[in-house]
């Protein structure tokens, strides 16, 4: 997975290394109503290459079988992915969700050494200057289902020339940035980053996700950051200004820690009336917000987070607090390749408040000597101190280069 990555002090990370304790770039998110925590995805983990799929699929109480193939190839610089599925509602019935293409073109990417890049896809953690304008967005969030999309999609790339970036981002659902910066971290007079980023949600929020309607005005919004190392390539100290055009404003400042495979942030944030912090993140396609009926007060927050591991690495974790409007949340992740067999990542989401019950997120891939692969999904959510709902999901993923090749 390839994502824009928050100024560091170098541009590539100092240190591999291949322990058991390896892995993750943790999440700096605050929410926009309420806080949202670390969390991983099973395709992080995942060994790419061509696959089919066989399972079953649950949505606006209708039950789907699905059967797909999705081979990817690669040709030089260019990378193409393909989707050819196809869905049999289980309950009789002609509907198709709106989430369900039988072919789409799942991905194209054109890289040029360290010059320029062009990626169209679902994308992921995407993180401008040090996370308090854009902060893990995703551009799946929205939906009933995880099927792909070109509406989960968007165009993402970046261009490199000397000592300026600029990174650009263009969504199915109408959202656009782009970022500016100018690395002179290794420059001797005045070691320092400097970046400058603009969002804006074309024309809001406006889909339906059965019971539920999921809204959000029109909005945009800009920031400044700068970041100066102050021991050599591994901690960083860093400021950041971020506006939301017609709303309020917010500030951060903190360090970040980089050393061998170990990432360690701690960061203090305030904000004036209706700002709200990290505003385009992970959940903004998945959630309702309105700067009117439910305003943010002026106030400051907190983070403090801990990572092991380099994204690609086969084992990671990390663990995360964070503070927003006077609440508090814990959150951990744990992922893994290949361990007895398995391939797989656990979320956990624990609300620092009286009567707050945990949340976890597992998926499962069970790894065989076989073409076939077992997948399983699990979300228990605690409403009352030892008693939960179980979501569970099974199905069957097959390595199709296990038959033939593309």
């Amino acid at each position: 997975m390839n994502y824009y990555q928050p100024p560091q002090l170098s541009r590539k990370l100092p240190f591999k290394t291949p322990s058991l304790l390896c892995g993750i770039l943790m999440g700096l998110t605050l929410a926009t109503t309420s806080l949202f925590a670390l969390e991983y995805y099973l395709s992080d983990f995942e060994k790419k290459g061509n696959s089919a799929d066989l399972g079953m699929i649950t949505a606006d109480g209708q039950s789907f079988l699905k059967v797909g193939l999705s081979p990817d190839l690669e040709l030089g610089p260019i990378t193409l992915g393909v989707d050819v599925r196809s869905y049999i509602n289980l309950n009789g019935s002609t509907t198709q969700l709106t989430d369900m293409t039988n072919v789409a073109v799942r991905k194209i990417g054109f890289t040029l050494d360290e010059l320029v890049s062009l990626e169209y896809g679902r994308h992921r953690n995407i993180r401008y200057g040090y996370g308090l304008l854009v902060n893990q967005f995703r551009t799946d969030s929205g939906g009933s289902t995880n099927e792909f999309t070109h509406q989960k999609a968007g165009f993402k790339g970046w261009l490199q020339v000397d000592r300026v970036r600029i990174d650009g981002l263009g969504t199915g659902s109408n959202i656009y940035g782009g970022r500016v910066q100018f690395d002179c971290s290794d420059c001797d007079m005045l070691p320092l980053k400097i970046g400058s980023t603009y969002v804006i949600d074309h024309d809001g929020l406006s889909t339906i996700v059965q019971p539920n309607t999921i809204t959000r005005p029109v909005q945009s919004g800009y920031a400044i950051d700068i970041g100066y190392p102050v021991f050599g390539e591994y901690v960083t100290l860093f400021s950041e200004y971020a506006k939301l055009t017609d709303q309020g404003a917010g500030y951060s400042t903190g360090l970040l820690v980089d050393l061998f495979s170990i990432r360690m942030t701690a960061q203090f944030r305030g904000w004036t009336d209706r700002f709200v912090p990290s505003y385009f993140n992970e959940s903004y396609e998945s959630t309702t917000y309105s700067f009117d009926s439910n305003p943010v007060k002026a106030d400051w927050g907190g983070l403090l987070g801990i990572s092991l591991g380099d994204e690609g690495d086969p084992y990671r974790v990390g663990l995360q607090w964070e503070s927003f409007q006077s609440r508090h949340l814990l959150s951990g992740a744990l992922g893994w390749t290949d361990l007895f067999s398995t391939t797989g990542v656990i979320n956990y989401t624990y609300p620092l408040v009286a009567g707050g019950l945990p949340v976890i997120n597992a998926s499962i891939l069970a790894n065989t000597n076989t073409p076939f692969q077992y997948i399983a999904t699990l979300k228990r959510v605690y409403f009352a101190q030892g008693k939960y709902t179980d979501t569970l999901s099974v199905g069957v993923k097959i390595d199709a280069s296990k038959f033939f090749s593309f």
